[in-house]
Order: C-alpha cells, then structure tokens, then sequence
C-alpha cells in the first residue's frame, strides 16, 4: 500500500444458521472492527444491540479442540469497561483494531458472533480489495446487496 492509500474491503457476511441469507459490506480500511459490527447490526435488521459480540481471525475453535493454537479474538468495548467482565486474557478491542492493521486479503475468511447467548454466528469472506488515495462521504460503511431475509432478532419459540 502507497503512502496516503487507504484499502477498502467489500465482505460477504453470511448468517450461519439461515442458509441463504447474506449482505455484502463495504468498508474503508480505516474503520474499526466496531464500526464493522455496527455495520453488520444494521443490514441483518436487529433493534436491541444490548449484548456482546466478537470476531474471531481466523475463525473460533471448538472448545473440545485442545492443543490448537487460539484465533485472535477481538471483542465488544464493553467488556473493556467492566472491571468484572468476562473478558479472557488476550482478547483485544474491536474498538481500537481498524480494518487495515488485520492485514486482510482476498479471500480471508473469519468468523463474527454477536450475542453470546442467542449465538448469531456468521462467516465473513474478503470478496474484493480496493486502494483508495482519498477519502469521501461516500466512503461510509455501505450495504451494497442484501439475499434472504432477516431472522427476527429474538424469534418466537412454540410451546
């Protein structure tokens, strides 16, 4: 990357558990993991962003998957915040973790939870990387396409 150039990534985020429901994200390089999940909040329709998220480079290990090595976890500020919270050593803040320093490339892929308790995963692929010299308003997080509707964010369980 030149001096003054700025990358900027378009991610396929797909939603795990509802096959066939994905939005395509553009960001700048030099917005955060944060701005990111507020930007993936937003094109899935969710109202209540009252929980924990996470991304995971290059994607979570399943607990019983003893002796690999940890992806890198970069969580919700919030756990940050709390001098009590549940936050495990070595995992860093999304809030202070922009885009650019991740070093991704075409084709990357990583894994993005958000509510710990409902479990919301999705998987999330580098489908383009663009340089930019300038920054503009259009360069705001978009939401370039959308497939499938969104689940409701609390779906209503039968008895």
């Amino acid at each position: 990357m030149e001096n003054g150039e700025t990358p900027r990534y378009v991610f396929r985020v797909n939603l795990k558990r509802e096959r066939g429901v994905w939005r395509t994200l553009s960001l700048r390089g030099d917005y955060t993991l944060h701005d990111f999940h507020e930007c993936i909040f937003k094109a899935f329709d969710r109202y209540d962003d009252d929980h924990l998220y996470s991304f995971y480079f290059p994607r979570a290990q399943p607990r019983r998957d003893i002796g690999n090595p940890s992806p890198k976890e970069y969580t919700s500020p919030v756990v940050f915040e709390e001098p009590d919270s549940y936050r495990e050593e070595g995992v860093l803040d999304a809030s202070e973790t922009e885009l650019r320093s991740l070093n991704l490339h075409l084709g990357d892929t990583f894994e993005y939870l958000f509510d710990f308790g409902a479990s919301w995963w999705h998987q999330v692929k580098v489908i383009t990387v663009e340089h930019t010299d300038r920054a503009t308003e259009a360069d705001l997080p978009t939401v370039v396409k959308r497939h499938g509707e969104s689940p409701d964010q609390y779906p209503e369980h039968e008895d």
